[in-house]
C-alpha cells in the first residue's frame, strides 16, 4: 500500500510533478512531499503553491485541458497512458504504508488461514475492478484525443497561416476577442462564439465536429452527450439568438449521437 503520489517521479529542484486521474490530480513535491486534490481545488492551491515558491517548473505528466490554462511554467513529461505511468512508478517508490503490527510476516495462525480464501476471492475481484476501471480510462484518454484532434484540425482550418495549435481553447477565445468588434457580413464568429458560451454552460455535450456552410449561413454541429435532454438544452441555449435545428440522433451506448444545425434569424 502506497500513497498514490510516490509513484510519480521524484522532481528536480525548484519544480513538482503533476499527474490527472478524472477530477483528482496527483501532486508530488519532493522524495517524501505530495498531496492528492480534487480538480476544483487545483487553483487555489496553485495561489497558495506560488506564495511560498516564486519560481516553479510544473512537470506534467498527463492533465486536462483547464489546468494548462494556468499560467504557470509547463513542461510536458512522457508519453505514457496515466495508470501505465503509475504503474512504473510504483517499483520505484520505497514508501510502505504496510508497517509494524500490518507488516507481512513468514508466520500464518490459524485465523489467517480461515480468512485466506475470502482474501483471494476479495483479491480476484480488486483485479477486475481495476481492469474495468483501466479500460474505461484508456477509451476515456482515446475519446479525449479524438477530441483534441477534432478542435485542432477546425482550428487549423479556420487560421491554415497557423504553426502551432497548443493552448488551443485560449487562441480561440482571442481571436474571437480581436473578431468581435470587426465589421463583418458572415455570421460564423458569432455562431462560434455563441456555441462556444452555449458548450460551456451546458458541459454535458461534447463537440465532435464543427461545420460551416457559407451558401447557406449556417452551422452545422455534431455532437456527443449522455442523455437527450443535455442536447435539448443546448438547443434552447442557442435559440435565444439563431433558428435551431435538431438532426438525427442515435443512442450509442452509454452515450447519444447527434447534430444541431443553426441558422442566423432572418
Amino acid at each position: 500500500m502506497v500513497p498514490d503520489w510516490l509513484a510519480l517521479p521524484i522532481p528536480g529542484d525548484d519544480s513538482l510533478s503533476i499527474l490527472q486521474l478524472n477530477d483528482q490530480v496527483l501532486i508530488r513535491q519532493g522524495a517524501h512531499r505530495g498531496a492528492t486534490i480534487a480538480e476544483n481545488w487545483f487553483k487555489p492551491w496553485l495561489g497558495f503553491a506560488l506564495q511560498s515558491e516564486q519560481s516553479l517548473v510544473f512537470a506534467s505528466y498527463g492533465v486536462e485541458q483547464s489546468l494548462l490554462d494556468e499560467p504557470v511554467d509547463w513542461q510536458a513529461k512522457g508519453s505514457l497512458l496515466p495508470m501505465q505511468q503509475l504503474a512504473q512508478g510504483i517499483e520505484q517508490a520505497k514508501v510502505n504504508l504496510l508497517v509494524g503490527e500490518f507488516s507481512v510476516t513468514e508466520q500464518v495462525n490459524t485465523l489467517q488461514q480461515s480468512w485466506r480464501h475470502i482474501a483471494i476471492a476479495a483479491g480476484i475481484a480488486l483485479v477486475l475492478i481495476f481492469v474495468e476501471k483501466f479500460y474505461t480510462i484508456n477509451q476515456l484518454e482515446q475519446q479525449k484525443a479524438q477530441i483534441q484532434a477534432n478542435s485542432q484540425a477546425v482550428y487549423r482550418t479556420l487560421n491554415p497561416s497557423a504553426k502551432r495549435v497548443d493552448r488551443l481553447k485560449y487562441r480561440i477565445n482571442q481571436q474571437l476577442k480581436e473578431l468581435g468588434s470587426a465589421q463583418t457580413q458572415s455570421p460564423l464568429f458569432a455562431m462560434m462564439a455563441a456555441v462556444n458560451q452555449a458548450l460551456a454552460a451546458t458541459k454535458k455535450v461534447s463537440p465532435i465536429s464543427v461545420k460551416f456552410d457559407r451558401k447557406r449561413q449556417e452551422m452545422r454541429v455534431q455532437a456527443t452527450a449522455d442523455t437527450y435532454q443535455d442536447f435539448e438544452q443546448l438547443k434552447q441555449s442557442l435559440s435565444t439568438n439563431f433558428v435551431v435545428t435538431t438532426g438525427a440522433m442515435n443512442n450509442d451506448g452509454s452515450k447519444v449521437n447527434g447534430s444541431l444545425t443553426i441558422k442566423v434569424r432572418s
